[in-house]
């Protein structure tokens, strides 16, 4: 097997990015696989300090093998930091798998990327594998591994073929879904449980939901695990986006994911609705207003 080179994005978090090293260490395939990292650059005079304790840690202390470290001399922000670094990669490998610098993987995640990654990597129909699932307890007869269209973000894998179908222009993205009526916006937004158009009319600065656009659009499918692969350690008064944590990770990783491939090529609906229940719980004004004031209240 031809093992994905890994393309990690990084800023100013060195905390974040050590777990982030340490949880990746423990996958036995980690010294088989190529290692990028594509550090942001600084906005400052604490961003340039970070820049350097992060380069003289995976230099010096990580024990990475074959990792190379890529620096921007100015500071792009994550989006243009993930276009850029995957049209590096891409130039170079015919697939990846991507992390940023917050994402914790359990202990078999680049086993199970790398198997999928090269089961689907011919299959024009699927666009990416998403190691991220919401803590969600999915009731029995939800496989495993399932089908959902549209991609996610959090520790995930695609291909350069894939990849292209990436765009930029949110305005050609808006006008596309609106052209497909609102059938497809309120799929587009989980059933009406998650208001990601909402999100692609007003966020210029995300690449994920142009992502997600891109390919939902194509109706491409993205690989989906019932358990999730990934913690995202990101939330708090240190990240860029998100500061309030909404609970959103497993407590314990699965210890084994078992290899399983989806029959059918076709969406899982069961697990799409099983989703929207838990947005429509999670997102909903009142749990919104509560968990904000906790932070506010929590506040130092």
């Amino acid at each position: 097997m031809k093992y994905a080179p890994i393309a990690i994005f990084a800023y100013n978090r060195l905390n974040e990015i050590k777990l982030v090293i340490e949880s990746l260490k423990k996958n036995k395939f980690i010294d088989k696989s190529k290692i990028y990292v594509f550090l942001d650059g600084p906005k400052n005079d604490y961003d340039r300090k970070k820049n350097e304790q992060i380069k003289f840690f995976l230099n010096y202390k990580s024990n990475l093998k074959n990792a190379k470290i890529l620096q921007n001399k100015k500071n792009l922000g994550l989006k243009k930091n993930i276009n850029k670094g995957l049209n590096y990669i891409f130039k170079k490998y015919e697939k990846s798998i991507i992390i940023e610098d917050d994402i914790l993987v359990s202990p078999n995640f680049l086993e199970v990327m790398n198997f999928y990654l090269t089961y689907y990597s011919n299959n024009s129909r699927v666009c990416s594998i998403e190691g991220y699932m919401y803590p969600i307890e999915f009731k029995d007869e939800i496989n495993e591994v399932f089908l959902l269209k549209g991609t996610g973000g959090w520790g995930w894998g695609t291909w350069r073929r894939a990849w292209k179908n990436y765009s930029n222009n949110r305005n050609k993205l808006i006008s596309k879904l609106e052209n497909m009526g609102s059938n497809a916006i309120n799929d587009f937004n989980y059933k009406n449980s998650y208001n990601y158009f909402k999100i692609l009319k007003e966020n210029k600065n995300s690449w994920a939901i142009n992502w997600y656009a891109s390919n939902f659009i194509k109706k491409k499918y993205t690989v989906f695990f019932k358990n999730s692969l990934v913690k995202n350690i990101g939330f708090g008064n240190s990240a860029t986006h998100t500061i309030i944590d909404y609970k959103l990770n497993v407590k314990k990783f699965k210890k084994k994911h078992k290899i399983f491939v989806p029959k059918n090529m076709e969406e899982n609906n069961n697990a799409k609705k099983q989703i929207s229940l838990f947005l429509k719980k999670k997102f909903n004004t009142f749990n919104k207003l509560k968990l904000k004031l906790k932070y506010l209240l929590n506040v130092k």
